[in-house]
């Protein structure tokens, strides 16, 4: 069944059909992926269904970091943002503390290759610069569902944070002993 749907899209981009023809052949693929994202609604994988997929996922577009001279008392800290496209995913990460991440990333990289994208970084106190990040998605990939920071410092504590879904442009203050997060531009 996905091998007809992709040869479906693979012909309505490829065969250039003029007029009436065109409108019907979009509208019929789109009938027929909607028929059959009802039919598997409860199947998250549906290549057709994510394609047509709502856009409503995350809306992040850049990090900026700001420094303090303070930073995780002084040391240095790893940064991961983990955009995660299952929901299964946000789920399990969201029950984890910065360490246990920081402990298990690697093996969770290799268990979902796919279903997330990490963007990482390592900055120490003495750093005087406001590093700003733009965020590139790969080009034809699904729509990411959610964005959780994770902040390996020495102090104790979560050192986790949601980015909400509308928030477009943040900045992260690293601090003494914690981070948080400030929204500087958010999606209407």
């Amino acid at each position: 069944m996905k091998k007809f749907w992709l040869l479906i899209v693979f012909l309505l981009l490829l065969i250039p059909i003029k007029g009436y023809a065109y409108d019907a052949a979009v509208t019929g693929a789109l009938s027929l992926s909607a028929m059959s994202s009802m039919e598997n609604i409860s199947e998250k994988n549906s290549t057709i269904g994510n394609f047509f997929a709502p856009k409503g996922g995350v809306s992040l577009e850049t990090i900026t970091f700001d420094i303090k001279e303070t930073m995780n008392q002084k040391g240095a800290v790893k940064v991961h943002t983990v955009i995660i496209y299952r929901p299964e995913i946000f789920e399990r990460l969201m029950e984890m503390t910065a360490d246990q991440y920081f402990q298990r990333v690697d093996q969770f990289k290799n268990d979902h290759p796919d279903r997330m994208i990490i963007l990482a970084w390592e900055f120490g106190a003495k750093e005087r610069l406001t590093p700003k990040i733009k965020i590139e998605y790969p080009v034809g990939h699904m729509i990411p569902i959610a964005a959780i920071v994770f902040i390996k410092y020495d102090s104790p504590g979560e050192h986790r944070a949601v980015i909400a879904p509308s928030w477009k442009n943040i900045t992260i203050i690293l601090e003494e002993k914690d981070f948080r997060i400030v929204c500087t531009d958010r999606r209407d």
